[in-house]
């Protein structure tokens, strides 16, 4: 990387945490033709050096600044380009189970028509969708794949089945 084309913004972060960037990042959206910031509540909530990176970022690049009424975390939010978001369904746990908020609050921030929520089929603590699928086209979503021996295999094939039965921006599922 040319050194001369990258700007370094100290953001007084943890060292223990700061590996989180992308969690605690927010999103960013285009407004007409203008690149602005969309915030969000970390969902870890005692990390508050982590929380106000988004705010400092809109400040420092003087880029328009809006927040949801929103807990969420960048790990945990796909999207496909075309207007339909991925996640798990921690977000909706998150936010007293309430799909139609966190429906609302993506379509009003961020523009998003359709939110997928799926299953977290690794039954763990993080229940970031990054941590096992990933869109690679506006039709195609790579999804871990286990052995059939391993005991979160049958939850790993449903979220590939939710998934795959999901309706694409063309009109036709997903690829898996």
């Amino acid at each position: 990387v040319n050194l001369d084309n990258v700007t370094f913004i100290d953001m007084n972060i943890d060292e223990d945490y700061m590996y989180w960037v992308r969690d605690f990042s927010p999103f960013y959206v285009f407004d007409n033709k203008d690149l602005s910031i969309v915030d969000f509540t970390y969902n870890r909530p005692s990390r508050t050096e982590q929380n106000s990176v988004p705010s400092k970022l809109a400040t420092y690049f003087d880029m328009s600044y809006s927040k949801m009424s929103l807990t969420h975390t960048g790990g945990n939010l796909m999207q496909d380009g075309r207007f339909t978001a991925f996640s798990d369904d921690l977000v909706v746990q998150e936010n007293n189970n309430n799909k139609t908020k966190v429906n609302s609050q993506m379509k009003q921030y961020c523009g998003i028509d359709n939110c997928v929520i799926t299953i977290d089929p690794q039954g763990d603590y993080i229940a970031h969708i990054d941590c096992w699928g990933k869109i690679v086209a506006p039709d195609k979503i790579i999804v871990a794949k286990l052995p059939a021996t391993n005991p979160r295999y049958d939850y790993y094939e449903l979220a590939a089945t939710e998934l795959g039965n999901t309706k694409c921006i063309y009109g036709y599922n997903y690829r898996i």
